[in-house]
């Protein structure tokens, strides 16, 4: 193995969680870099698989996690302040 292996899972992960959040909030403003980001996001998710740390479920859960709170924020935002919609 590369990375050693972890003593606990954790569930969900917080790397995809974290990375999808960052990935949904440029996509909900900026839709090209979006989707890069969200292709970026998908790679630290699936690299969390390959290295054994996480099972593919702790990484869909994190990512769908992240996506919320990104969407969540987001509108939240749109509802309190004035933002240009800039897609």
């Amino acid at each position: 193995m590369i990375v050693s292996k972890p003593s606990s899972y954790s569930f969900p992960s917080v790397h995809s969680a974290i990375a999808f959040a960052a990935a949904g909030g440029i996509f909900f403003h900026y839709r090209r870099a979006g989707i890069a980001a969200l292709v970026i996001a998908a790679l630290v998710g699936f690299s969390r698989m390959y290295f054994f740390v996480h099972y593919p479920s702790d990484v869909l859960v994190g990512a769908l996690i992240g996506f919320l709170i990104a969407w969540f924020v987001y509108a939240l935002s749109k509802k309190c302040f004035i933002m240009p919609d800039k897609t």
